[in-house]
């Protein structure tokens, strides 16, 4: 027993194993798993709250001494700005979208300051990497995996792999590779462009810190040509593929799914006032949503909720990545993967897994810290 909660920091225990159940139990509801066991998100948003309860009334939560730190403010003006768009724009409450910021950022906030095992975090990873496999056993189709597309294939993978590398890096700690390895795999497999090159960047954050200055630059290399490699073959691995008559809609590898129709009716759209205050995609956008149900993009998504703010959230990321070139180079092609997956489908800003751009944002400032204490000496 002594050996088993070693892994754990201390307090840690009941976070952490609320934070995993929380992300198991939303792949299962969002995904629709095993049957649609899980018919509504009660039990997540019930998990949700009680990981907020759990923070407040932790040891390290003194509301005495609490500081409001830039990314507090910033979910508190994306808090505001929800609830502008909730009166002006959409005539709604976008209650949802609220508990998001809280519910996230909190679990966000919680993985930045994990000091436990990282591998811990790979629960939620390994179980879906176990569905997937099992999906695939019944039929080799990655169209089948999921009932509503194959390209949330990757955008889970990425989601449910990316706090353990994150947490690993950041804490300086020993990590293993062939979860990334396999995220890679598995990207391919389901023929997802945007998985494709952001399971690279991940692949790439883990093996630089294993190689001297030097090495790296062959390494960059090396992650190029296998790109160029791929892209040239990529024909020949669609039409073999094809053939074998196992894979639907392969010939639709380097289409964009209506995602360029969409962004550009979006900005066709969009006024000063929208602009400002965010959008109301379900009416003017009613008929690309017709065609393509949804905007295809969280980062689109997002700003139609809350306007002009979303770019207060990106230039609050720019911030931190600036942080990463100089403290830790590996996390900066995390943010980049996280980033460039989330902005070819929805299913983040605002939604359950918001919590891993969170933990990116929470990261400290630890320059400004070095540079103060500088001046002052």
């Amino acid at each position: 027993m002594n050996k088993v909660l070693k892994v754990f920091h201390k307090g840690e225990i009941l976070s952490t194993g609320l934070i995993i159940l929380y992300i198991i139990f939303t792949l299962v509801y969002q995904q629709y798993m095993f049957n649609e066991v899980l018919k509504t998100n009660l039990i997540t948003m019930f998990l949700g709250f009680l990981i907020v309860f759990n923070y407040i009334t932790s040891a390290n939560f003194n509301l005495k001494n609490f500081r409001i730190n830039k990314t507090t403010i910033l979910a508190i003006v994306l808090i505001i700005f929800v609830l502008i768009n909730s009166f002006l724009i959409r005539h709604e409450i976008l209650v949802g979208a609220i508990f998001s910021i809280i519910i996230t950022g909190v679990i966000g906030k919680k993985i930045n300051e994990f000091k436990s095992e990282p591998w811990l975090l790979l629960f939620p990873f390994w179980f879906l990497v176990f569905y997937i496999f099992m999906r695939l056993q019944i039929n080799p189709s990655p169209s089948e995996i999921f009932l509503n597309s194959r390209n949330y294939v990757s955008f889970y993978l990425i989601i449910t792999v990316l706090p353990y590398y994150y947490v690993s890096l950041k804490n300086k700690k020993k990590y293993n590779s062939i979860p990334a390895f396999v995220t890679v795999f598995l990207c391919l497999y389901a023929l997802g462009r945007s998985g494709i090159v952001a399971s690279i960047l991940i692949l790439l954050a883990i093996l630089l810190p294993r190689f001297n200055k030097k090495d790296r630059i062959k390494l960059f290399v090396s992650i190029i040509l296998l790109l160029i490699l791929f892209v040239s073959l990529s024909d020949f691995f669609l039409e073999e593929m094809s053939e074998l008559n196992k894979f639907e809609n392969v010939d639709n590898f380097l289409n964009d799914d209506g995602r360029s129709s969409i962004v550009s009716l979006y900005f066709q759209k969009m006024d000063f006032y929208s602009f400002l205050f965010g959008m109301d995609t379900v009416n003017q956008l009613s008929q690309v949503l017709a065609t393509y149900s949804h905007v295809h993009s969280s980062l689109l998504a997002f700003h139609s909720t809350v306007g002009i703010a979303s770019l207060l959230f990106f230039y609050h990321l720019y911030k931190k990545s600036k942080v990463f070139i100089k403290e830790n180079l590996p996390l900066l092609f995390l943010l980049l993967a996280l980033t460039i997956r989330a902005s070819t489908d929805v299913g983040m800003l605002f939604a359950f897994f918001d919590y891993v751009f969170w933990m990116f944002l929470f990261y400290p400032f630890e320059i400004k810290k070095i540079k103060k204490i500088k001046k002052i000496k």
